[in-house]
């Protein structure tokens, strides 16, 4: 019964952290697009900020 419930739990957690990135990387291309389309430029000026 325990090694099932550890075997779900990990399968479960896995589904979890992928989705979790796909989600996530499908926003970051969502906003970049969209910051490029508007011709936003302040995620370039925060980098560059950040690399001083």
């Amino acid at each position: 019964m325990h090694v099932s419930f550890a075997i779900v739990m990990t399968v479960v957690l896995g589904d979890f952290l992928i989705g979790w990135r796909a989600i996530t990387a499908l926003v970051r291309r969502t906003r970049s697009r969209t910051a490029s389309l508007s011709g936003d430029n302040q995620g370039k000026r925060s980098k560059q900020g950040l690399n001083r």
